[in-house]
């Protein structure tokens, strides 16, 4: 097909493209699913294109388009979302702790019931060691259960937990993905042109049956005789129209239409001042011509 493009066979299929996108806006997710479209449109073009400088030149165009597909601004939304920081559980006291306080609470208890017993009189110094130790250690284990009780089980943060999603806009994606298509045609077009004019080159470089030197022989020999114009030149230029002829090279003089094949020089009577040598549909030496 002449007039395939990259960008017309991606929009034949831009409902697909767009209602991928739309399911599924993260752009990972998005990325793969244009991966995935230009793929598709590589293939199709590589069917249906019957110009091989075109077609390879799509395919490596495609390949540089594919890659440029993270660099795209395809964002269009950003989600915050917050989650509350944990509250601290609720404090319970451990089984060591408990044993504390009641080791603490029963030592304590039993000085002040000894006092009570004894009138609160204590004789001698071993008596207030035994009674002031066994105190101290018991307000030493209550104090040490209240410290256990009191250490939280875990610091935790009061700030919230924050975490940002990225979504993109299927449109904007559509649009972007467009023009880089249209872009990569006109880089295919070039190319196309590039290869016409090197082929056309290569024709004109080619002098069918003859060699460089025998194409400009010719060519002397035949503008010599139209310069002549006498009935032996004439009959050469005949002779050598049918040498020529043989060889499958046409002696083609100037008239309208064929001016693509010949230079003019100015002068007051129009004519062939030098025939044009034609092998096939390619031009081998430009003829001369009045006008």
């Amino acid at each position: 097909m002449e007039n395939t493009t990259l960008l017309g066979l991606l929009e034949s299929d831009r409902e697909m493209i767009v209602a991928s996108l739309s399911r599924d806006r993260r752009p990972a997710s998005a990325q793969a699913a244009l991966e995935k479209a230009l793929d598709r449109v590589s293939l199709r073009y590589a069917e249906q294109c019957a110009d091989p400088a075109s077609r390879d030149a799509a395919q490596l165009i495609m390949k540089t388009v594919r890659g440029a597909l993270p660099l795209m601004d395809s964002v269009g939304e950003v989600r915050r979302w917050q989650k509350a920081a944990d509250k601290p559980a609720a404090r319970r006291m451990k089984p060591g702790a408990m044993a504390l306080l009641a080791v603490g609470a029963v030592l304590v208890l039993a000085v002040m019931l000894g006092l009570l017993i004894t009138g609160g009189r204590l004789v001698g110094a071993v008596a207030f060691i035994e009674a002031i130790v066994p105190a101290a250690l018991g307000m030493a284990a209550l104090f040490w259960a209240g410290v256990q009780y009191g250490t939280p089980p875990g610091r935790q943060s009061d700030a919230p937990l924050t975490r940002d999603e990225f979504l993109i806009d299927p449109e904007k994606v559509w649009h972007q993905l467009r023009g880089m298509l249209l872009l990569a045609d006109s880089a295919v077009d070039s190319a196309r042109s590039r290869a016409a004019v090197q082929r056309q080159r290569q024709t004109a470089a080619d002098p069918g049956p003859l060699d460089r030197s025998q194409v400009e022989l010719f060519s002397g020999i035949l503008e010599n005789v139209y310069a002549q114009d006498t009935p032996e030149g004439r009959e050469l230029a005949e002779n050598l129209r049918f040498y020529l002829h043989g060889a499958g090279v046409e002696v083609v003089d100037y008239e309208a239409g064929r001016e693509a094949w010949f230079e003019f020089l100015p002068a007051r009577r129009r004519g062939t001042l030098r025939p044009a040598l034609v092998y096939g549909d390619k031009l081998v030496k430009k003829g001369l011509a009045a006008n």
